[in-house]
């Protein structure tokens, strides 16, 4: 009776240290992890910009607002003050490395920015948070290309459908080319000179753009409709006149592999022998699930201790 009394001591006691070291671990350390991505926007007034941060820890001093001392968006050669608005948990649970992460949006806020017509481009962005505590992060977010503005409409042409055509390259899904009807409000001819964003990585080949009147599907092959189509070259300097009803088909060449879903567009174009630029928003062009064995490069992880 006496081993078997000492027995299921000893097991509790096991246990109990189990326990105990598995909490203390928990406590101690907290595990989180960013997704260098590209960000690209037409930032109006008051707009603001989304990041994500993958946490395993919803107790963490980490995702609370009233933490931060002061924060910041910088590289190498910039540093621009922010403010975060919110960091708020999503419903998105994610597992990684053996690990349950939440996925968190942080909110970054521009209104220590008073200047419009400002852009601001970093490549190798770092969302820099320093908090109360005198504990500092610096978070790997990607590459970062703002620019500050407001949009006046045109009064001379405007889109009434805009839209992309996804192709597989290399097993994963990226645009390849954009595709605008456009409807002319004048009787006067109009030339599109360029279309261009502010992504360097990526431009619009006007020399081989495709023409239709029927509407394209957003997942044909693009090599079927433009044969000689190369998603990696140099462009040359190209323009087009505008017909309305038309359904324009415009390639997108990359200088890197690297993914783009949401950006502003700038279209310049001769009315009347002047130059003008009608200016498109950036929308989320096209959404995939979070792969994170695709993004395995560009994942960034980091720990905390706890003292």
């Amino acid at each position: 009776m006496k081993k078997l009394f000492f027995l299921i001591i000893g097991i509790y006691l096991v246990v109990g240290s189990i326990l105990i070291l598995t909490m203390k671990e928990k406590v101690g350390i907290v595990n989180y992890f960013t997704i260098k991505q590209n960000y690209s926007r037409l930032m109006t007034e008051n707009e603001t910009l989304f990041v994500s941060l993958f946490i395993d820890s919803d107790k963490s001093f980490i995702t609370h607002t009233q933490n931060i001392a002061s924060s910041s968006l910088k590289n190498e050669d910039n540093l621009i003050a922010v403010d975060i608005l919110r960091i708020e948990r999503s419903d998105e649970d994610i597992v990684y490395s053996g690990r349950n992460y939440s996925l968190y949006n942080i909110e970054i806020d521009f209104s220590q920015v008073k200047v419009t017509d400002l852009f601001l481009g970093m490549k190798d962005c770092i969302l820099a948070i320093n908090y109360v505590n005198e504990v500092s992060l610096a978070l790997e977010i990607g590459d970062v290309w703002l620019d500050f503005r407001e949009i006046s409409p045109s009064n001379h042409f405007d889109y009434n459908n805009l839209y992309a055509i996804i192709n597989d390259f290399e097993g994963s899904d990226y645009i390849n080319a954009l595709v605008f009807r456009f409807e002319s409000l004048t009787n006067f001819p109009l030339v599109v000179k360029n279309i261009r964003t502010i992504d360097p990585n990526f431009s619009f080949d006007l020399a081989s753009v495709s023409i239709s009147e029927e509407k394209i599907a957003p997942q044909a092959h693009l090599s079927k409709i433009i044969p000689d189509y190369e998603m990696f070259k140099e462009v040359e300097q190209s323009e087009f006149s505008l017909e309305s009803e038309l359904y324009y088909i415009i390639p997108l060449v990359y200088r890197e592999k690297s993914k783009i879903y949401r950006f502003p567009i700038f279209i310049d174009y001769s009315y009347n022998d002047s130059d003008y630029t009608l200016i498109i928003d950036d929308y989320l062009f096209f959404d995939e699930m979070i792969d994170l064995n695709e993004q395995s490069d560009k994942i960034r992880e980091y720990q905390y201790h706890y003292q």
